[in-house]
């Protein structure tokens, strides 16, 4: 009876595990596979399906844009474009879920199939799928993609498409992916889900123009939304695409209920937060600690229409902080980048910027379980062992990053600190610290953000005490895109965003491959044999442990480099919106999505206008 019960309750897993599929997890079953085999599935948990469809949303950006192409290096992209984060104009394959760590679900790809081995990837293209002009999306579009993006497309794309070993077209509604080998034998079991996120580009569209080319030229796509209106550099505004051919999915109902979407952007984040005062626009995620908690007035968030709201989120938090560019001499060694990131007075910071909102980041996967414990796990050791990683023993044990620190440990901070650069070779002469080649230690901290300043002038104070003397730089926003993609620069500002379901990304992060190619995210410039090892296993892990294991692993190794000197981060999005604005009942794992919001219905009366109180231009302030 037992068994009978058992086998009835695998049924659905077992069924959803053979033939084409609907969905695909990372790891394990997606979370919706028993309601999708019971013909049950019409909306993620974290949507409400039920909410009023219209009028306007205003957001903003800060800084720039000079391009309506977000796949290339060259240009600024506008907001909204891409397959990530807020997808307006463009779609993929497979629709990502907010509340899993990695699953994809059917979108323009209504099903998959793949083996066990994952060796190879099929697509069936959902016959309904539309390019906004009306023609169908075929097999031909996503060829014409992968290739595009390959040969062309930004270093990720290139790096993740590059593994696919070729590409069958079998119909207009059928493509399979064959991908290589890796060189220890078996296959990526990430790089099926990654196919799925790739963007589809329209071929008939692109046949002709220039893809690796800046343009200000709507381009077409398939998304809910198309693009209204562009003023280069100032605002984009986005129109709901009637009849969407994919707003009946499963994967689309409860979101995209606006109207019209208008972004703006501003010069900097002080006239950004003015223009919110002024009612301009109606939705902000605040980064600024102190000004969360000093910047907004109740009396004036009253007259504005205005609402504070922290909203709590379970996702991993971006690692954040000043970037060691390793490239450079001074930074080569891990004597001197531990030196330095040991003195930056978090504690002061958290008290006097931050206003006791922040926690130390501590781990490039600080907030969830892929963060290193202070010991690693015998699953971790055991992975570094069969991999033939050696960790020193000032390797397994964990950085020492203190939350607060007190006056007396400061001094000691800045005597052991001392101690280390004189081992290195950075010895004190007239009070200026000189490098061995006998030259004075200095270098430039470059910023993009204002706020960033304050951190700045209080590592430097530190600094000084120890003989070394930085300028600091704030950039705007095209210079400082362009001084990360050519990793021109001493020490930047820069942050990596990681999700509970780390990938091939990683090597794009920390790979030594990366740190010699002009856009990568390897903004340290590591180059450590080991650190590529275990970042080509993370997506080679067959189960949730292991995945575990290896994230820890990684974590242990970057963090004991000292590339990074991490700032801290707030545990709930603080977000300053309109009051009518609404939010889901549930909240993702992910944390909240603009998609998924809605006006109160009252609102809808008079419904916003995608030009109604539009700011003034960026570049007139």
């Amino acid at each position: 009876m037992k068994r009978a019960l058992l086998l009835a309750l695998l049924m659905p897993m077992l069924a959803f595990a053979q033939g084409p599929q609907r969905a695909v997890a990372m790891h394990g079953v997606p979370k919706y596979a028993a309601v999708i085999e019971a013909g049950d599935f019409s909306h993620f948990d974290y949507v409400n399906p039920h909410a009023p469809p219209g009028g306007t949303l205003r957001l903003n950006m800060v800084g720039s844009f000079d391009s309506l192409n977000p796949y290339i290096v060259r240009g600024l992209p506008a907001a909204g474009l891409g397959t990530g984060g807020m997808a307006l104009l463009n779609q993929s394959l497979l629709f990502r879920s907010q509340d899993e760590p990695f699953s994809l679900y059917g979108l323009i790809a209504e099903k998959i199939d793949m083996p066990a081995d994952r060796s190879r990837i099929t697509f069936f293209i959902n016959p309904a799928a539309r390019w906004h002009d009306g023609a169908p999306i075929t097999a031909r579009d996503v060829y014409f993609s992968w290739q595009t993006l390959r040969d062309q497309g930004r270093p990720n794309h290139r790096s993740y498409y590059s593994k696919v070993a070729k590409a069958v077209v079998a119909d207009d509604r059928t493509i399979t992916f064959f991908f290589k080998p890796l060189a220890g034998g078996g296959y990526d079991r990430e790089l099926p889900l990654i196919m799925g996120l790739m963007p589809v580009l329209p071929k008939h569209y692109w046949a002709g123009r220039a893809f690796n080319a800046t343009t200000l030229q709507p381009p077409l796509g398939s998304g809910p939304y198309k693009i209204a209106s562009v003023d280069a550099g100032r605002s984009i505004v986005f129109e709901k695409v009637k009849n969407h051919w994919a707003k009946d999915l499963p994967v689309q109902r409860g979101m995209y209920y606006f109207d019209a979407i208008r972004i703006d952007y501003f010069r900097d984040e002080n006239v950004a937060t003015e223009a919110m005062l002024a009612g301009r626009y109606d939705l902000r995620r605040e980064a600024d600690a102190a000004r969360w908690a000093t910047g907004y007035p109740p009396h004036v968030l009253e007259k504005s229409g205005l609402m504070k709201n922290m909203l709590p989120h379970g996702r991993v938090v971006p690692f954040r902080g000043f970037v060691l560019n390793t490239r450079r001499d001074m930074f080569s060694d891990r004597r001197v980048r531990m030196a330095l990131g040991s003195v930056l007075d978090f504690g002061w910071l958290n008290k006097n910027i931050w206003y006791g909102t922040q926690k130390r980041t501590t781990s490039i996967f600080d907030n969830s379980p892929l963060k290193a414990p202070p010991t690693l796990s015998a699953a971790s050791m055991a992975l570094a062992k069969k991999l033939g990683i050696t960790l020193p023993h000032d390797e397994q044990n964990p950085p020492t990053i203190p939350e607060t620190m007190t006056r007396v440990a400061l001094r000691e901070k800045l005597k052991a600190a001392d101690a280390l650069l004189h081992q290195a070779g950075y010895n004190l002469k007239n009070g200026q610290r000189i490098t061995p080649q006998g030259k004075p230690f200095i270098f430039d901290i470059v910023l993009n953000d204002p706020a960033d300043e304050k951190i700045a002038l209080s590592w430097a104070q530190q600094l000084k005490i120890l003989g070394i003397f930085p300028t600091i730089r704030t950039m705007d926003s095209a210079q400082y895109q362009q001084a990360l993609n050519q990793f021109n620069y001493d020490v930047v500002v820069a942050q990596w965003i990681n999700s509970h379901s780390p990938g091939n990304e990683q090597m794009v992060y920390w790979g030594s491959a990366a740190a010699s190619q002009p856009g990568s995210r390897n903004y340290a410039g590591v180059n450590d044999a080991r650190v590529d090892k275990i970042a080509a296993a993370i997506p080679a892990t067959e189960t949730r442990e292991d995945l575990v294991a290896a994230a820890q692993l990684l974590d242990r190794l970057i963090m004991a480099g000292y590339y990074v000197v991490p700032f801290g981060f707030a545990p709930a999005d603080l977000l300053l919106h309109h009051k009518n604005l609404r939010f889901p009942e549930k909240i993702p794992l992910y944390g909240y999505i603009i998609e998924s919001l809605w006006w109160q219905e009252n609102m809808l009366q008079t419904p916003k206008t995608a030009t109604q109180s539009a700011p003034t231009p960026a570049n007139s302030k």
